[in-house]
């Protein structure tokens, strides 16, 4: 996970500053808090910045993709 704070990582976010996109580790912070809220405003601008650091990011991809499966995997009962 992220070495900086969260409310430092929400608040990076909410500046949207596409000169300094999220670290693998801040995209994983943000998405571990995702799982804890709600559907509100906050969300989406989030899965925003998460999506965009996953989009241009392989490693994370990877491991991204490898987590969804295993989910699956449990949910599905294999």
């Amino acid at each position: 996970m992220s070495d900086k704070p969260l409310w430092k990582l929400l608040l990076e976010t909410e500046k949207g500053n596409p000169d300094e996109p999220l670290s693998c580790s801040d995209c994983f912070s943000i998405l571990a808090y995702l799982a804890d809220i709600g559907d509100t405003v906050e969300r989406t601008r989030l899965i925003q910045a998460a999506k965009q650091h996953l989009s241009a990011c392989p490693d994370c991809q990877d491991y991204y993709q490898k987590q969804l499966q295993e989910m699956e995997d449990v949910v599905n009962g294999d």
